[in-house]
C-alpha cells in the first residue's frame, strides 16, 4: 500500500441497487472436502485464489466479502456477455456446481490489480472464510477447525467477535443505461460493533476486498475535531467501479472492534476517506442502519482473520511478529507515477509534500531516475531504482515536460503518513 503505487479498488458491488426483500433460497450445494488450505497472494492487503471456471478459464479472483455475488470480469473472459451465467467453479480443494455468477466489466483502468474477477458473499457466507496474510494461505471450512488454521507459533489464540450477517433482496445486476435482469442477492453483510478513538460505539463492516479501513467523510471529520494533528496525507487517487475515485489518507489512534469482553484493539491504523463518495451510504440503505466505515487490510492482515459466517463470528488471532506489514509503507516521494506505453507519466502529486514544492506536476513525464533511463523499464526495475533512496534522501529524477526537458529536479524521500499513536 505504498502512496506512490494504485490502490486496489474499494468494493465494487456497491454498483448493486437492492430494491427489496425476499427469502433466500439458492439452493447452494458443493462437492468436495473443505478446510484444504490454499494458496493465496496479499498484495495491497488484499486475498487473491485460483480459481476455475467452466473447467476451461482458470485466474486469480479478489476474496471479497463486501461483495455480495461472485463476479466475472468479462473482458478477462472472453464469451461471456454482461449479465448472470450458470458456471462450474473450482477453487480451495471444493468445486461448486451450477453457479450463478454475474459478468461485466468490472475492473476500471488498474483497479483489480491483475485480478480475474471476484469471489463474493454467495459462495463465502456457506462457510467458515480463514485469511492468513502471513504465510499466503486460505481456508474455507464447514465449519471451522481451529487446529487446522491457527498456528500457535504464529499467532495468539483466536478471539471472537460477534458479528452480523444482513443485507440481501432483489438487484438490478447492472449499471444504468444497461439491465441485465433482476438477482436475488441473500444476506451476506458482515456487519459488528466498532469504537474509534473512545467514541460512541457504531456499526462497522468487514470488507477483506478492501485494501484498508475506510471512514465515511463526516465520521473522519466527527475524529478530527475531537482530536487535532491528525496526519493526512490528500490527492491520493483509488480506483472505482466507474472510475477514479479522490481520496485522502489519515490514521486512527485505535480501533476497537466488538463490545467490552470479546473485544479486539489496534492502534494507530491508516484509513482512507472518501469525500462526497456515496459508498457508505449505499451500505447504509441497503442493511437498515448507518454504516461508519469499512473493515479492511489495515487492521486484518494484522491477524489471521476468520469470517465465521455459520457461527457469526470475526475470529481474530494476533500475529506475533507482524513482519509482512511494511513499517515504511509510506515513506517515499509524494507522487504517483504510471506507466503509459514506453512513458512513465506523473498521475497525482501530494499537497504540501518536496515533490510539489519542486513544482513536480500532472502529466509530466518522468525520464530517468539517478543516471538511469527507466523510459521502457517494467514497474519492478523502477521500484527498485526509487528503493535505493531512503528517508531524507533526494532523489534526482530528469522530466520532460510538453515534450521539452526540464531541468534535474531533486525530490525529497518523506514520511508522507506520520505514526498516530495513542495520547498519554
Amino acid at each position: 500500500m505504498v502512496p506512490s503505487r494504485p490502490t486496489r479498488s474499494l468494493p465494487l458491488l456497491l454498483l448493486l441497487g437492492v430494491l427489496g426483500c425476499g427469502p433466500d433460497d439458492d439452493g447452494f450445494h458443493y462437492e468436495g472436502t473443505p478446510g484444504t488450505a490454499t494458496q493465496a497472494s496479499y498484495s495491497g492487503s488484499v486475498p487473491q485464489v485460483m480459481l476455475r471456471i467452466n473447467e476451461v478459464h482458470e485466474g486469480a479472483f479478489i476474496v471479497d466479502t463486501g461483495s455480495p455475488v461472485t463476479l466475472l470480469d468479462k473482458s478477462t473472459f472472453a464469451g461471456f456477455s454482461d449479465g448472470i451465467h450458470e458456471v462450474t467453479v473450482q477453487g480451495f480443494g471444493l468445486v461448486f456446481p451450477s453457479t450463478k455468477v454475474l459478468a461485466l466489466d468490472i475492473f476500471a483502468a488498474d483497479g483489480g490489480a491483475g485480478a480475474y474477477g471476484l469471489l463474493g458473499g454467495d459462495i463465502l457466507r456457506h462457510f467458515a472464510l480463514s485469511l492468513d496474510y502471513k504465510q499466503g494461505k486460505a481456508w474455507l471450512s464447514d465449519p471451522l477447525d481451529p487446529a487446522a488454521v491457527y498456528s500457535p507459533a504464529e499467532a495468539e489464540l483466536p478471539a471472537g467477535v460477534p458479528v452480523e450477517i444482513r443485507g440481501g433482496g432483489l438487484s438490478r445486476a447492472c449499471l444504468p443505461p444497461k439491465d441485465c435482469g433482476v438477482i436475488r442477492l441473500a444476506p451476506t453483510r458482515v456487519l459488528l460493533t466498532a469504537t474509534f478513538e473512545g467514541l460512541q460505539p457504531v456499526t462497522v463492516l468487514v470488507d477483506t476486498g478492501a485494501s484498508a479501513v475506510v471512514l465515511s467523510s463526516s465520521f473522519f471529520e466527527t475524529l478530527s475535531a475531537r482530536t487535532p494533528g491528525r496526519p493526512t496525507l490528500a490527492g491520493i487517487t483509488v480506483e472505482g467501479v466507474a472510475g477514479p475515485l479522490n481520496a485522502l489518507w489519515s490514521r486512527t489512534y485505535r480501533i476497537r472492534l466488538g463490545s467490552e469482553g470479546d473485544a479486539v484493539s489496534l492502534d494507530d491504523v491508516p484509513v482512507l476517506v472518501l469525500p462526497g463518495s456515496g459508498l457508505l451510504g449505499n451500505l447504509s440503505d441497503e442493511v437498515g442502519r448507518q454504516v461508519h466505515a469499512l473493515i479492511g487490510g489495515t487492521v486484518l492482515r494484522h491477524f489471521i482473520t476468520t469470517v465465521d459466517y455459520l457461527e457469526g463470528a470475526l475470529r481474530l488471532g494476533r500475529y506475533k511478529n507482524p513482519s509482512h506489514v511494511p513499517a515504511q509503507e509510506f515513506v517515499g516521494v509524494g507522487f504517483e507515477m504510471h506507466p503509459r506505453g514506453t512513458d512513465w507519466v506523473i498521475v497525482s502529486v501530494y499537497p504540501g509534500t518536496d515533490a510539489a514544492a519542486e513544482g513536480l506536476a500532472t502529466g509530466d513525464l518522468v525520464l530517468d531516475v539517478g543516471s538511469t533511463s527507466i523510459t521502457g523499464q517494467p514497474p519492478d526495475v523502477v521500484k527498485g531504482l526509487m528503493d535505493d533512496y531512503g528517508l531524507g534522501q533526494d532523489v534526482p529524477l530528469g522530466i520532460s515536460r510538453g515534450g521539452s526537458p526540464v531541468e534535474k529536479k531533486m525530490v525529497r524521500v518523506e514520511d508522507l503518513l506520520p505514526s498516530f499513536p495513542p495520547p498519554p
